[in-house]
């Protein structure tokens, strides 16, 4: 093997474990959104969040949690009668995924980054408001 070869090789595993960093990170994330939800109120399990860990199949997953996290935190809010939250996020949670998804196509993909990143950090600024919120009630 060249030199360049092998620093090819590594370059592109250390964005590989990055990415994957990135993940659990987000992983571990939801999964305390979903433990400051009651269990009664929960429209999916804590753990099943880990679930996106799995190649191919996380682009799918990212859209069912995306849409059953918010969902637990107004179930959550519902039964406790606060009605100040609005979708808890589930508009930028499905915006997120959307982007997630079209970043993913040749050429156009590059586009959707940006928004992506966006809807990213918007998102989990709303669930950590969220959370503490679901502390307190």
């Amino acid at each position: 093997m060249k030199e360049e070869e092998i620093i090819i090789i590594a370059a592109s595993l250390c964005v590989f474990l990055f990415i994957l960093m990135i993940q659990a990170a987000l992983c571990y994330f939801w999964q305390t959104c979903l433990n400051s939800v009651d269990e009664q109120h929960r429209t999916i399990s804590p753990p099943m969040v880990w679930l996106y860990m799995i190649p191919c199949f996380n682009i799918f997953w990212l859209f069912f949690l995306m849409i059953n996290i918010p969902k637990s935190f107004q179930n959550h809010f519902n039964a406790r009668g606060v009605s100040d939250v609005g979708d808890c996020g589930q508009g930028i949670c499905i915006g997120y995924a959307a982007c997630v998804l079209v970043s993913m196509i040749p050429y156009i993909g590059c586009l959707a980054q940006i928004p992506a990143l966006i809807l990213l950090v918007m998102h989990i600024l709303k669930f950590i408001d969220l959370k503490k919120k679901a502390a307190t009630v």
